[in-house]
């Protein structure tokens, strides 16, 4: 299933002040304290991809710092050992190199894109999506938000509405990594009681919550999911109660 279409530039401001009430840094903070990007070891010349990618990702922290204030150093970790991960005890949030590649051989052998700057820019879109996740733990963690139900769900949600409230082109963002949750969803043909106690939704279960904010945050843009997946009616106005309220929260 390929949801996403072509990328509209939205004229719209970007309303983040509900950021800082949302994280509640009314706190002091420190005025050199930021997130940091960091490559653990340089590239090949060659490898022009993850060089562009690296870039991208080095504009998007840029944003970040743009809206949000911490107590202490976050440090994007590229090119780690393990990950896509938030270590609590270094701060620092690991993005190993072999993720990106399973992300872009996962779009390529569904055929979801149709040349090279479709599969950079839903690479980006992805890994933007899981910038944001991890940022999400690095939050709890740092300023000790408190958190009722799994984190790991938690975090989806506000990955996906931080994508949508901070990106002129959020929605599409957030269904780049939305229609990655359906392809891995696709992969799995038996479940095991792992899946249901995991500390993650099932895969099918995070394609369809991304999606309902996604609907939720601009309902006419994106009533074509409605229609697609035919979610009902009435679930569908639930999806937009569900964005303002999370969105607010």
């Amino acid at each position: 299933m390929r949801l996403k279409k072509g990328k509209p530039v939205l004229n719209q401001s970007l309303k983040v002040l509900f950021l800082i009430t949302f994280f509640f840094i009314s706190l002091s903070v420190s005025a050199e304290a930021e997130f940091k990007f960091k490559r653990t070891t340089p590239l090949e010349l060659d490898n022009q991809f993850l060089a562009a990618i690296d870039e991208e990702v080095k504009f998007i922290i840029q944003r970040i710092n743009q809206i949000l204030l911490i107590p202490e150093n976050v440090v994007f970790l590229f090119g780690a050992e393990d990950g896509p991960l938030y270590d609590p005890l270094l701060k620092q949030i690991w993005m190993p190199d072999d993720f990106t590649y399973e992300v872009i051989e996962r779009f390529e052998q569904a055929n979801y894109v149709e040349n090279e700057q479709e599969l950079f820019d839903v690479t980006v879109d992805v890994i933007e999506h899981t910038l944001y996740h991890e940022l999400g733990h690095a939050l709890i963690d740092i300023l000790q938000i408190p958190i009722t139900g799994r984190e790991e769900d938690a975090v989806d949600n506000l990955a996906t509405i931080l994508v949508i409230m901070t990106n002129e082109e959020g929605g599409e963002v957030a269904l780049s990594a939305a229609d990655l949750f359906d392809l891995e969803g696709d992969d799995r043909q038996e479940f095991t009681d792992e899946d249901y106690w995991g500390e993650h939704s099932l895969d099918y279960q995070r394609f369809y919550n991304a999606i309902c904010y996604i609907y939720g945050s601009k309902p006419d843009q994106y009533q074509y999911l409605i229609e697609e997946l035919a979610i009902t009616e009435d679930r569908a106005e639930l999806c937009i109660e569900d964005f303002l309220r999370i969105r607010t929260s």
